[in-house]
């Protein structure tokens, strides 16, 4: 079972903890320069830091990810960071993944961030979510591609 619950300080350990998927790793390298724990620090410090929210995901009861928005004035860059121990449950993820979204889209204008182009098994989840994959501008930071994906709020 899935459950998305907002981030406390008592879930700092098992965050650290956590061995993150190496696209979710070398994806946020490419604009953090951080890898594996620094990662997961950064991602929560930027949202600490601009403001905005952080969730764990709970997948039977242990922490398999986390996600936040980074507020950006009206708008958010959205972010998420799983363990390679995480396992899709498609429907109840999307299901979890559907409200917190739609939530966010109610208190921001734009929701945006960038996925590796090599990451097409996420595209179709993203697109079900509601957001646009704009494959028409690929875009290259240091030896990567990625597109911008995004989706309107309010």
């Amino acid at each position: 079972m899935f459950r998305f619950r907002p981030y406390t300080i008592d879930d700092y350990p098992d965050v650290m903890s956590l061995e993150l998927r190496a696209l979710d790793t070398k994806e946020n390298f490419l604009t953090t320069h951080s890898i594996d724990q620094q990662v997961i620090h950064d991602s929560l410090y930027a949202t600490d830091v601009e403001g905005g929210e952080v969730y764990v995901i709970e997948q039977d009861r242990e922490i398999k990810g986390i996600c936040g928005i980074i507020n950006q004035d009206i708008d958010g860059i959205v972010w998420m960071l799983t363990s390679k121990e995480f396992s899709e449950d498609a429907i109840k993820f999307y299901r979890e993944s559907k409200r917190l979204i739609e939530k966010w889209s109610k208190e921001y204008s734009l929701m945006f961030n960038y996925i590796l182009t090599e990451r097409t098994e996420d595209f179709r989840f993203l697109e079900m979510l509601g957001f646009h994959i704009d494959t028409s501008k690929t875009l290259q930071i240091e030896d990567a591609e990625v597109y911008r994906f995004y989706m309107q709020g309010r």
